[in-house]
């Protein structure tokens, strides 16, 4: 899995609405990035990034992408036309 995280506020603030995103291959990660830093240009840092295990384990249950928690993105596709999911922070991560 490949993993990107939504940020609404820039990907330099941490809000309640941050959200983790998985993803089968790399390239429709890096695809979906870059379509979301595109429609978010008021962001000037961008609102999506690629992001590794190590840098958002703290913030994030990788497992929840196994249960209820996990929702899939309604309306939109990767670029090989596969939907993806996304999950919100632990329920335990304060902000």
């Amino acid at each position: 899995m490949y993993y990107a995280e939504f940020c609404p506020y820039g990907i330099h603030t941490i809000s309640d609405d941050d959200t983790l995103m998985a993803f089968r291959a790399r390239n429709e990660r890096d695809e979906m990035v870059e379509r979301i830093n595109a429609a978010h240009d008021e962001c000037i840092e961008g609102c999506s990034e690629a992001v590794t295990t190590q840098e958002v384990a703290h913030r994030y249950n990788l497992s929840d992408f196994k249960t209820e928690r996990a929702s899939e993105v309604k309306y939109v596709r990767t670029c090989d036309n596969r939907a993806f999911f996304e999950i919100g922070h632990k329920q335990s991560y304060v902000v």
